[in-house]
Protein backbone atom coordinates (compact mmCIF):
# COMPACT_ATOMS: atom_id res chain seq x y z
CA UNK A 1 0.00 0.00 0.00
CA UNK A 2 1.04 3.65 -0.98
CA UNK A 3 0.09 6.13 1.66
CA UNK A 4 0.22 10.02 0.50
CA UNK A 5 0.43 13.00 2.64
CA UNK A 6 -0.33 16.13 1.07
CA UNK A 7 -0.92 19.11 1.66
CA UNK A 8 -1.93 21.53 -1.74
CA UNK A 9 -5.77 21.42 -2.40
CA UNK A 10 -5.56 22.31 -6.07
CA UNK A 11 -2.72 20.15 -6.88
CA UNK A 12 -3.90 17.02 -4.97
CA UNK A 13 -7.53 17.60 -6.53
CA UNK A 14 -5.81 16.79 -10.10
CA UNK A 15 -3.77 13.93 -9.04
CA UNK A 16 -7.17 11.66 -7.46
CA UNK A 17 -8.73 9.71 -9.98
CA UNK A 18 -12.12 9.89 -11.78
CA UNK A 19 -14.14 7.78 -9.17
CA UNK A 20 -13.03 10.22 -6.43
CA UNK A 21 -14.49 13.14 -7.68
CA UNK A 22 -16.65 14.00 -4.92
CA UNK A 23 -13.65 14.01 -3.11
CA UNK A 24 -11.82 15.96 -5.33
CA UNK A 25 -14.77 18.55 -5.15
CA UNK A 26 -14.95 19.20 -1.72
CA UNK A 27 -11.37 19.38 -1.93
CA UNK A 28 -11.30 22.51 -4.10
CA UNK A 29 -13.79 24.04 -1.91
CA UNK A 30 -11.39 24.88 0.86
CA UNK A 31 -10.54 28.29 -0.91
CA UNK A 32 -6.65 30.03 -1.81
CA UNK A 33 -5.20 33.40 -1.84
CA UNK A 34 -2.06 34.84 -4.07
CA UNK A 35 0.53 36.27 -1.59
CA UNK A 36 3.71 38.49 -3.05
CA UNK A 37 6.62 38.64 -0.73
CA UNK A 38 9.36 41.20 -1.63
CA UNK A 39 12.60 40.02 0.49
CA UNK A 40 14.55 43.39 1.01
CA UNK A 41 18.28 43.85 2.51
CA UNK A 42 20.14 47.13 2.92
CA UNK A 43 23.53 48.10 4.06
CA UNK A 44 23.88 49.08 7.53
CA UNK A 45 21.05 49.31 10.22
CA UNK A 46 18.34 51.19 8.70
CA UNK A 47 15.36 50.15 10.89
CA UNK A 48 14.35 52.77 13.69
CA UNK A 49 16.10 51.91 17.00
CA UNK A 50 13.26 50.68 18.77
CA UNK A 51 12.78 48.08 16.21
CA UNK A 52 15.59 46.61 16.14
CA UNK A 53 14.90 43.57 17.91
CA UNK A 54 11.33 43.27 17.12
CA UNK A 55 9.66 40.43 15.38
CA UNK A 56 8.25 43.10 12.64
CA UNK A 57 4.46 43.68 12.45
CA UNK A 58 1.22 43.11 10.87
CA UNK A 59 -1.53 45.58 9.35
CA UNK A 60 -5.06 45.64 10.81
CA UNK A 61 -7.24 44.62 7.98
CA UNK A 62 -9.38 47.88 8.77
CA UNK A 63 -5.61 49.66 8.76
CA UNK A 64 -5.17 51.39 4.74
CA UNK A 65 -2.29 50.06 4.16
CA UNK A 66 -1.55 48.09 0.81
CA UNK A 67 0.62 45.18 2.44
CA UNK A 68 0.11 42.35 4.84
CA UNK A 69 3.02 42.85 7.63
CA UNK A 70 6.80 42.60 7.65
CA UNK A 71 9.26 40.51 9.22
CA UNK A 72 12.45 42.04 10.35
CA UNK A 73 14.86 39.03 9.30
CA UNK A 74 17.75 40.24 10.76
CA UNK A 75 16.02 40.17 14.24
CA UNK A 76 14.62 37.17 13.80
CA UNK A 77 17.09 35.23 12.13
CA UNK A 78 20.56 36.86 13.33
CA UNK A 79 22.20 33.44 12.26
CA UNK A 80 22.02 34.51 8.37
CA UNK A 81 23.24 37.81 8.99
CA UNK A 82 26.25 38.87 7.20
CA UNK A 83 29.78 38.18 9.21
CA UNK A 84 31.56 40.92 7.29
CA UNK A 85 29.32 43.79 7.21
CA UNK A 86 26.29 44.98 9.08
CA UNK A 87 22.74 45.25 7.24
CA UNK A 88 19.22 45.15 7.47
CA UNK A 89 16.58 42.28 6.14
CA UNK A 90 13.61 42.45 6.31
CA UNK A 91 10.43 40.07 3.98
CA UNK A 92 7.13 42.24 2.89
CA UNK A 93 3.95 40.22 2.39
CA UNK A 94 1.29 41.57 0.61
CA UNK A 95 -1.99 41.31 -1.15
CA UNK A 96 -3.79 37.79 0.15
CA UNK A 97 -7.58 38.62 -0.10
CA UNK A 98 -7.13 41.84 -1.07
CA UNK A 99 -4.12 40.84 -4.06
CA UNK A 100 -6.00 42.16 -6.55
CA UNK A 101 -6.60 45.59 -5.69
CA UNK A 102 -2.60 46.12 -5.54
CA UNK A 103 -2.12 47.25 -9.15
CA UNK A 104 -4.79 49.82 -11.53
CA UNK A 105 -4.62 46.11 -13.16
CA UNK A 106 -5.09 43.48 -11.29
CA UNK A 107 -4.66 40.72 -14.04
CA UNK A 108 -1.22 41.83 -14.72
CA UNK A 109 0.35 42.87 -11.08
CA UNK A 110 4.11 41.77 -11.37
CA UNK A 111 7.06 42.01 -9.44
CA UNK A 112 8.22 45.30 -10.02
CA UNK A 113 5.00 46.83 -8.53
CA UNK A 114 4.83 44.80 -5.60
CA UNK A 115 8.78 45.49 -4.97
CA UNK A 116 6.99 49.39 -5.45
CA UNK A 117 4.70 48.99 -2.53
CA UNK A 118 7.15 47.51 -0.24
CA UNK A 119 9.23 50.12 -0.92
CA UNK A 120 6.80 52.69 -0.80
CA UNK A 121 5.56 51.33 2.48
CA UNK A 122 9.13 50.53 4.31
CA UNK A 123 9.14 54.25 3.92
CA UNK A 124 5.47 55.26 4.95
CA UNK A 125 5.51 53.14 8.12
CA UNK A 126 9.48 53.00 9.04
CA UNK A 127 11.19 55.74 7.94
CA UNK A 128 13.35 54.08 5.47
CA UNK A 129 14.25 55.37 2.57
CA UNK A 130 17.58 53.71 1.52
CA UNK A 131 18.17 52.07 -1.74
CA UNK A 132 18.42 47.97 -1.01
CA UNK A 133 21.88 46.60 -1.86
CA UNK A 134 19.87 42.90 -2.74
CA UNK A 135 15.87 42.06 -3.36
CA UNK A 136 14.11 39.06 -4.15
CA UNK A 137 10.41 39.31 -5.29
CA UNK A 138 7.73 36.43 -6.07
CA UNK A 139 4.24 36.16 -6.31
CA UNK A 140 2.92 33.14 -4.69
CA UNK A 141 -0.09 31.88 -6.58
CA UNK A 142 -3.05 30.94 -4.78
CA UNK A 143 -0.84 29.54 -1.62
CA UNK A 144 -3.14 30.69 1.48
CA UNK A 145 -5.69 28.66 2.53
CA UNK A 146 -9.02 30.96 3.51
CA UNK A 147 -10.93 29.01 6.64
CA UNK A 148 -14.58 30.17 6.05
CA UNK A 149 -17.05 29.99 7.89
CA UNK A 150 -17.94 26.04 8.14
CA UNK A 151 -14.56 24.39 7.60
CA UNK A 152 -14.45 22.18 10.41
CA UNK A 153 -17.88 20.37 8.55
CA UNK A 154 -15.95 20.65 5.03
CA UNK A 155 -13.31 18.81 6.84
CA UNK A 156 -15.65 16.45 8.53
CA UNK A 157 -17.17 15.49 5.08
CA UNK A 158 -13.60 14.87 3.16
CA UNK A 159 -12.99 12.84 6.11
CA UNK A 160 -15.87 10.58 5.65
CA UNK A 161 -14.67 9.87 2.14
CA UNK A 162 -11.30 8.93 2.60
CA UNK A 163 -12.30 6.51 5.22
CA UNK A 164 -15.58 5.25 3.12
CA UNK A 165 -13.68 4.86 -0.13
CA UNK A 166 -10.50 3.62 1.80
CA UNK A 167 -8.53 6.20 0.02
CA UNK A 168 -4.45 5.75 1.63
CA UNK A 169 -4.16 9.39 1.69
CA UNK A 170 -3.26 11.77 4.91
CA UNK A 171 -4.32 15.52 4.67
CA UNK A 172 -1.25 17.59 6.17
CA UNK A 173 -0.49 21.28 5.91
CA UNK A 174 -1.98 24.71 6.37
CA UNK A 175 -5.26 23.99 4.29
CA UNK A 176 -7.00 21.75 7.08
CA UNK A 177 -6.39 22.11 10.23
CA UNK A 178 -4.11 25.30 11.51
CA UNK A 179 -2.27 27.42 9.19
CA UNK A 180 0.57 28.06 11.45
CA UNK A 181 3.93 26.14 11.30
CA UNK A 182 3.48 24.79 14.71
CA UNK A 183 0.20 23.16 13.34
CA UNK A 184 1.69 21.89 10.46
CA UNK A 185 4.13 20.41 12.31
CA UNK A 186 1.89 18.85 14.86
CA UNK A 187 -0.49 17.66 12.44
CA UNK A 188 2.83 15.96 10.83
CA UNK A 189 3.58 13.95 13.29
CA UNK A 190 0.18 12.90 14.16
CA UNK A 191 -0.26 11.65 9.98
CA UNK A 192 3.11 9.86 10.51
CA UNK A 193 2.00 8.41 13.89
CA UNK A 194 -1.25 6.74 12.17
CA UNK A 195 0.82 5.73 9.07
CA UNK A 196 3.33 3.83 11.70
CA UNK A 197 0.40 2.12 13.51
CA UNK A 198 -0.21 0.21 9.69
CA UNK A 199 2.79 -1.09 9.32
Amino acid sequence: TVWVVHSCVAALSGLLSEDLSPLSHHLLTIPTVTVGVVCLEFKGRVLPPQYEEAFGYLVPSHQPASILGVVFDSSTFPQHNRPDLPSTRCTVMLGGEWFDTLGDDPGNIGTDDIIRIALDSMRDHLGVTDEPSNMVARIHQNCIPQYQLGHSQKLDTISDLIQEKAVPLSLVGMSYHGVSVNDCIHNSFTAVDRLLAHV
